[in-house]
């Protein structure tokens, strides 16, 4: 009996050791994965914050701007619940016509004509075809417009120069250049987008002098969300005016039209640090599309060329056609050059004639089909 009782000490001794090993291996095993899960952690913190440290363009961050672009979705009360990767861009089929009526008042020998026409802008516009009443003397591109010219002798009475252009528009904003992510570069440089010129007064001191230029913020794409509210904030719609001020005016204005807005956000990104360009083209829901619309662009790393509007999210109330991030497929392109030389600083065309005056009137149809 006592030899029993022995050995069931000894089995009993033998488990309770047993079962200590086991335990201590298991928890040594934790503690390892633990500690490799935390070097792990501290590894990739540290490979994101090197290079964020080392990112040195003008423009922000992709990073920091794919971060900056998911708070403003999920501060967007007002979205539904559809994620901007399943947003799906259908084309629109336009029909495009521009009438010129030119009207002879006297003896004219000689008209050269030279108006800006639509080209293709990748996963904007789309151009199948376009035609002209009097073929013209040359179409040439410059910089990122496109231009036909037309030489008209000895006119004997008043005619027209039609132009009828066929494209596919497509709906593009910052939530579609999010999804697609494009890696471009301005056609020309970086400075050519960020240089003070008329009517985009960067260098003034109006511009300079405000606070808002010059903050920092931990993302970058907040940065020109802050320009865009406070043009929206400062500035109050008034009719349209066929001539320019520019942005210092209308800053001091307080208000404009669709130019004077579209001057003074590019004026105000420019100054922040943002390649900006006006743009200049028919909204095809346009009342008078004579008029014509300005709109922006500004140039984001890792997105590329993004689109606003703040004229017309000024204007909608609390539509979701027209916000920071959203733009309705409404858009077409046709410059991008604020101060065209080739049209003698002019919108949209602009002629020399020799002889005795005359007058131009242009005609704008849109038709969707």
């Amino acid at each position: 009996m006592k030899k029993l009782r022995v050995l069931k000490y000894f089995y009993v001794y033998f488990f309770i050791i047993l079962l200590i090993s086991s335990l201590t291996v298991t928890l040594t095993s934790c503690c390892n994965i633990n500690y490799f899960i935390k070097k792990i952690s501290e590894f990739n913190n540290k490979k994101a914050n090197d290079s964020y440290d080392t990112t040195t363009s003008n423009t922000p961050d992709l990073d920091a701007n794919k971060q900056s672009a998911e708070l403003l979705q999920n501060n967007d009360t007002s979205n539904d619940n559809t994620n901007s990767a399943d947003k799906i861009t259908e084309g629109k089929n336009i029909d495009l016509i521009i009438e010129y009526h030119f009207g002879i008042l006297g003896d004219t020998s000689k008209i050269d004509f030279i108006t800006v026409i639509p080209n293709n802008y990748e996963d904007r516009q789309k151009i199948s075809g376009i035609d002209y009443s009097i073929i013209p003397e040359k179409i040439f591109t410059d910089g990122p417009n496109k231009y036909a010219e037309f030489i008209i002798l000895d006119p004997l009475s008043d005619f027209e120069l039609k132009i009828t252009a066929k494209l596919e528009i497509y709906e593009y904003d910052l939530e579609r250049a999010m999804l697609l992510e494009k890696d471009q570069v301005p056609e020309n440089n970086f400075s050519e987008y960020l240089k003070e010129e008329k009517y985009i007064e960067v260098n003034n001191p109006v511009i300079q002098n405000m606070d808002l230029v010059h903050i920092l913020t931990e993302y970058p794409l907040d940065h020109v969300k802050m320009n865009y509210d406070y043009v929206m904030e400062n500035l109050d719609y008034f009719e349209y005016n066929p001539g320019d001020v520019g942005a210092v005016r209308t800053l001091k204005n307080k208000g404009g039209d669709c130019t004077d807005y579209t001057d003074t956000f590019v004026a105000l990104c420019r100054a922040s640090g943002f390649p900006a360009r006006s743009i200049e083209g028919y909204p095809t829901d346009a009342i008078d599309l004579a008029m014509g619309h300005n709109w922006s662009e500004i140039f984001i790393n890792g997105y590329g060329w993004v689109p606003f509007d703040p004229t017309y999210d000024d204007n909608n109330g609390s539509s979701q056609n027209s916000t920071f991030k959203n733009l309705e497929n409404k858009y077409i392109y046709m410059s991008f050059i604020r101060n065209d030389a080739i049209l003698g600083n002019y919108h949209y065309y602009f002629y020399n004639y020799w002889g005795d005056n005359l007058s131009v009137d242009r005609v704008i149809y849109i038709s969707t089909n």
